[in-house]
């Protein structure tokens, strides 16, 4: 889980022998997984503050539509 980002949850998988980070959200009332990104970590490994921030109100506002 990726602290100050409301609950999102990064996860790294290999694709065709480039490691990618996948960023998702688990909705325990919905019982459902969202995902919400996937880029190769030689593009970016970690995510900035603003970008975090950014996640962590679109996350806090998707959470009252569920």
């Amino acid at each position: 889980m990726i602290q100050k980002t409301a609950g999102t949850i990064k996860y790294k998988s290999r694709e065709k022998q480039q490691l990618q980070i996948n960023l998702f959200l688990y909705s325990e009332k919905s019982q459902n997984v969202y995902f919400l990104d996937i880029y190769p970590k030689n593009e970016k490994a970690n995510l900035t503050g603003e970008e975090k921030n950014k996640l962590k109100v679109f996350i806090k506002e998707f959470k009252k539509e569920l």
